[in-house]
């Protein structure tokens, strides 16, 4: 009885060791005390700065974030998003080396940085709530406001997820326009890919049935294999006004050509279009149905 009592001890021991104290609470202060110190190292700093000012604003909130592990945090989301910020700033101190502030160059890696940077606090403060002091709640909210694209993104992608056959999907916001992305390994064939509700003009459907009920000037849709575009769609605003959904559900699949018709512009691969037979490609009419929307070109026609 002594030795099973004795057992029992050391391995409630070693559980109370595992299980230690987490620092879920204290990476939260953390992160609110660096942006602290920040913001009152930045409150004194003139209108226009050097790099050198900028990297030292970094690194107060450096100092603060502990270079944790994952089995430090009860929370592993948690964990993702305070390691992600403290790389995220790491990052930016690195490429700020030999930058001028008022280039071009080092601009944009800020202006990306700074809304990476929002996004996350934006997480970390919609999901766990940081504290932050009254003096500084106005300025926090300015860099939360930085995070809107980002975020709008992130509603999309959930909303365009639940369409189980997308794979790799990838969704991009600019302004007012929106496109969407997502790959194909394989096809039956061309003709079922191209012309059917069994291949793209289903798809694209489907996601537009989505971006219908929000209010996007530009809608991008964009199939690829192997990193090159197999087919993509553009629907401006008035032309997905006039998409009749409830007529095209009730759609042979073989008039599903149909749909390149509704678009305000498409690209059908040449590899792909050649290898239709001559029917469908009257059906369809051409490869390529153009216009002059430099969102469309960028994206549709050239895949980033």
């Amino acid at each position: 009885m002594k030795f099973k009592l004795g057992a029992l001890l050391a391995l409630c021991l070693v559980i109370l060791l595992g299980c230690g104290k987490k620092v879920d609470d204290e990476a939260l202060q953390r992160i609110a005390t660096g942006l602290e110190n920040r913001w009152e190292y930045a409150d004194k700093l003139p209108n226009e700065v050097t790099t050198e000012e900028l990297e030292k604003a970094v690194q107060l909130e450096l100092d603060e974030l502990e270079d944790y592990e994952v089995d430090d945090f009860k929370d592993v989301h948690l964990y993702v998003l305070y390691d992600n910020y403290r790389r995220d700033l790491k990052l930016i101190k690195t490429l700020m080396l030999g930058k001028r502030a008022d280039s071009l160059a080092f601009q944009e890696e800020w202006k990306e940085h700074m809304e990476k940077r929002a996004k996350t606090l934006y997480d970390l403060n919609n999901d766990y709530t940081l504290d932050i002091s009254n003096e500084n709640k106005k300025v926090f909210e300015e860099i939360l406001a930085k995070s809107g694209r980002l975020v709008e993104m992130d509603v999309m992608k959930k909303a365009v997820s639940e369409i189980k056959s997308l794979t790799d999907l990838k969704v991009e916001i600019e302004e007012n326009s929106i496109a969407v992305t997502y790959d194909i390994e394989s096809v039956l064939s061309n003709k079922s890919f191209v012309a059917s509700k069994t291949g793209f003009p289903s798809q694209a459907m489907d996601i537009l049935k989505i971006l219908n009920d929000y209010d996007f000037d530009d809608n991008v849709i964009v199939t690829t294999n192997n990193g090159v575009i197999a087919a993509s769609a553009y629907f401006d605003k008035n032309a997905l006004g006039k998409v009749d959904f409830g007529k095209w559900d009730k759609l042979d699949s073989v008039d599903a050509h149909k749909f390149y018709d509704m678009t305000k512009a498409y690209h059908i691969r040449l590899g792909i279009w050649e290898e239709l037979d001559a029917e469908t490609q009257k059906l369809i009419g051409d490869m390529n149905k153009r216009d002059s929307n430099t969102f469309w070109d960028d994206r549709g026609l050239v895949y980033q």
